[in-house]
């Protein structure tokens, strides 16, 4: 009996000390400070956020951040103006390399006798941190061509891969993601820039 406690004492600190070093969520200021602490999501008000050291949660406001990142489901989001707006909003960081890759997810609206809107997925995607280009949506306004064109001049300096690309006949968001990756790789592992 006595054995038995002693492995359940062990196997606990164990699983305790380990929950302690687990990555925290935290908020980048605009003057690129950064703050850890614990994101607690809220019904009506969106996200409440507690930094380390304060016992209670706070209203974010979101004016004064750049980016915030979650650890329960890994995602970073960061401030970016997209291409048809002109104030900034939170775009999910996908991938970050020399191409870094952002989801807008806009939620449907459904209304009574079956109205309103469905929900929009909209990837963007810049190079070398420059202009934002909307590469990817469900969306049916705006055209297939431009995206493909706007995916080209961020991957098309690697012909090979660009060749793979088009061969393959696959527009999809799980397509667009593996060439990134790979064009990301590429660039950072074989041409080391």
């Amino acid at each position: 009996m006595q054995r038995l406690i002693l492995y359940f004492l062990f196997f606990s600190l164990i699983f305790f000390s380990s929950l302690s070093f687990a990555q925290k969520d935290y908020i980048v200021n605009n003057a690129g400070d950064t703050t850890k602490g614990q994101f607690k999501k809220q019904l009506i008000s969106g996200l409440k956020f507690k930094p380390d050291g304060n016992s209670q949660y706070e209203d974010l406001n979101y004016d004064d951040l750049s980016a915030y990142y979650k650890s329960k489901d890994s995602s970073s989001y960061v401030l970016k103006v997209i291409p048809t707006g002109k104030k900034p909003i939170f775009l999910e960081r996908l991938q970050n390399g020399k191409i870094k890759l952002y989801e807008r997810f806009i939620a449907g609206t459904y209304g009574y006798m079956g109205g309103g809107s469905p929900s929009q997925t909209i990837w963007y995607a810049s190079k070398d941190d420059g202009e934002l280009l909307e590469i990817k949506t469900n969306n049916v306004l705006g055209t297939r061509e431009d995206r493909k064109n706007n995916f080209f001049n961020l991957i098309g300096d690697y012909k090979e891969l660009w060749d793979d690309f088009i061969a393959e006949k696959n527009f999809s968001y799980e397509m667009i993601e593996s060439y990134i990756k790979k064009y990301n790789y590429y660039h950072k592992y074989l041409l080391k820039k």
